[in-house]
């Protein structure tokens, strides 16, 4: 799949309110998001299509007219975690993503990078509490890295999950969905997985933090 990447600024932004990330929000909605830790939300019209690659015109409220070539998300799109993986595995017991779908949809080009590992997904209809498994290859970094789920191959596609881990007491990226300090990689192993907590009813706990994991 090839993806184009264009972003155009005709004027600076205020030195007091620049411009720093811009995100879709869904097929019908950007938001911009600013260095005084405000946002605006712009309507795109007519909406994105899924799968339809169109350049944006919009002007913020700093005056500035931005374009930026966006991409449609699954119409549909499925609510989707992280739920366990393994960064040291071995030739019998490889590198795994465990991913759940926590409510039911379409992820059709829904993206998950992690280093130098990229999938995207095709169109299938995943039901509730359905899994999947990814092996990458490359495999995954061992002790420190990201695994990320974008609801398109995109660079303004929005966060659906992410998870950090790390050896070194590091924090994440507040961009990626990412709280605090990464999850503490040293206990794990090719037996020893990364493990989404769940509550005691049975549900998977989510604060974008290390509070979320659990190693065995």
């Amino acid at each position: 799949m090839s993806l184009s990447i264009f972003l155009l600024f005709s004027e600076c932004e205020k030195n007091d309110n620049k411009l720093e990330n811009i995100t879709l929000i869904d097929n019908t909605e950007v938001r911009l998001e600013y260095s005084t830790q405000t946002d605006e939300i712009i309507k795109i019209s007519p909406p994105l299509k899924t799968g339809e690659e169109r350049v944006i015109n919009v002007k913020s409220r700093t005056g500035a007219n931005i374009e930026f070539t966006a991409f449609g998300e699954s119409e549909n799109p499925p609510k989707m975690l992280i739920t366990a993986f393994v960064t040291k595995g071995a030739k019998k017991r490889k590198d795994y993503i465990e991913l759940c779908c926590t409510e039911s949809g379409n992820p059709v080009f829904y993206t998950l990078r992690a280093g130098k590992y990229t999938f995207t997904f095709n169109s299938a209809r995943l039901e509730q509490n359905e899994k999947i498994v990814l092996y990458p290859e490359p495999t995954l970094s061992a002790n420190n890295g990201h695994i990320t789920v974008y609801s398109s191959p995109s660079p303004f596609a929005r966060v659906v999950d992410s998870v950090y881990y790390t050896n070194k007491g590091a924090e994440g990226d507040i961009k990626d969905n990412w709280s605090g300090e990464g999850v503490d990689s040293t206990p794990s192993s090719s037996v020893k997985a990364f493990r989404r907590k769940t509550d005691k009813m049975g549900n998977y706990i989510d604060t974008n933090s290390k509070k979320d994991w659990e190693i065995y």
